[in-house]
């Protein structure tokens, strides 16, 4: 059993608490504290859903411990990945989770097929750094600010910015370094698009809530929206008329930032 674990912050990564533990305790290798934290058979620790928990909880110390559930749900994006699944799927995944590898969930959300168009670099917000600098001591590792599709903080209101730290990596990179190592960019300061903006909400939602959304309704208002923009023959989606729909209704800024690369080729900022 571990002698001393920290306190997690709100809103905090596992992976972010499980680097700054391994720096307090300072650590000859990382490979041998992402060992001791999560099993022999760990070799790698996933920011965004860490396998083995079971491991990990087992030793937590008895005096403040959390629940796997506790973790899942409040310190990790498996609320966010799982949101389209059956309650039965996600009580499955929640038992594989405690003794498998992160791959568990990312064949059964998909991420394996599309991992290039997930978050694949850490993420802070400046401002929120700043106030967890005098709320907690230190900055840490935000789940909110590395969801999929999600580049503005919905707190503040402003882009994100990228650190140099993978989230698949194998190292567990205190928060507090990465982003003083992270440059500024002068003169930044333009405003997220409201789609943006909203975009980055309703994900917030969705994680922070526990939502599961219903594939059947969704494909309805999909329909309806798309009969709205009458890019439906008999039934069938007119895929050109249906794209130049979207690139009508987004602004260049929003399509490029979203990575619609092959609508937004040489589009500025």
């Amino acid at each position: 059993m571990l002698g001393w674990f920290p306190e997690l912050y709100p809103d905090e990564l596992l992976a972010s608490a499980c680097a700054r533990y391994t720096d307090r305790l300072e650590y000859p290798t990382q490979h041998t504290a992402v060992r001791e934290l999560f099993g022999a058979g760990c070799s790698r620790v996933a920011y965004d859903v860490p396998g083995h928990l079971n491991h990990l909880v087992g030793q937590l110390p008895s005096q403040g411990s959390y629940s796997p559930q506790e973790i899942l749900y409040k310190h990790t994006l498996f609320p966010f990945y799982v949101s389209l699944h059956s309650a039965e799927r996600v009580a499955q995944l929640e038992r594989q989770i405690g003794e498998a590898p992160s791959t568990v969930i990312y064949k059964a959300v998909g991420m394996i097929q599309y991992r290039k168009r997930c978050v694949e670099l850490l993420r802070f917000c400046l401002k929120c750094a700043l106030e967890d600098e005098v709320l907690y001591g230190e900055p840490y590792w935000h789940r909110n600010h590395q969801l999929p599709g999600v580049l503005v903080c919905t707190k503040h209101g402003e882009f994100l910015r990228p650190t140099k730290v993978t989230m698949h990596g194998a190292c567990l990179m205190r928060a507090k370094y990465e982003i003083q190592r992270s440059p500024i960019p002068a003169g930044n300061d333009s405003k997220p698009d409201r789609i943006l903006v909203e975009l980055a909400n309703d994900a917030r939602r969705i994680l922070e809530d526990n939502i599961h959304l219903s594939l059947f309704l969704l494909r309805q208002q999909y329909r309806v929206q798309l009969e709205a923009m009458r890019v439906l023959r008999k039934g069938r989606l007119l895929t050109e008329k249906a794209a130049d729909g979207f690139i009508n209704r987004l602004s260049p800024s929003v399509l490029q930032r979203l990575s619609f690369d092959s609508h937004s080729k040489g589009v500025g900022p």
